[in-house]
């Protein structure tokens, strides 16, 4: 993540940014354990849709289905409130992200390029059944 989105002295800043969307960020744990962090928008401006802005698996847990069961549990909220769908971004260059974001039940939709930084991203989404 650091490469992508933060290094650790600017995760005050990173954390900051995403303020503006009145989104949720959430701590996940195991028998009273850190696993993970997630951050999702229930309204994104992009599409008015729900958008996960970040998954963030402690090192000790990931490859143990924990980033699944949290991505799965956030879309079954989701559902129960009315959606049909949760959209995810990846940049293009991290395939195993996007192989990741493909075993939750993520499918390609669209490539987008960022203006500001002209770093491609694959725009994801997963049907809400």
């Amino acid at each position: 993540m650091a490469k992508e989105e933060c290094l650790a002295e600017d995760l005050q800043t990173y954390l900051l940014s995403y303020k503006m969307y009145n989104g949720q960020w959430r701590i996940w744990t195991s028998e009273n354990k850190l696993v993970g962090v997630s951050y999702v928008l229930e309204w994104s401006p992009a599409n008015e849709k729900p958008w996960v802005g970040t998954v963030l698996i402690h090192p000790v847990f990931q490859c143990k289905g924990y980033g699944r069961k949290i991505l799965a549990m956030i879309g079954d909220e989701l559902h129960q409130r009315g959606h049909k769908a949760l959209f995810a971004a990846c940049p293009i260059n991290q395939d195993p992200w996007l192989q990741f974001l493909g075993k939750c039940g993520f499918q390609q939709f669209k490539v987008e390029k960022d203006d500001t930084t002209s770093k491609e991203y694959m725009i994801t989404v997963k049907p809400l059944l």
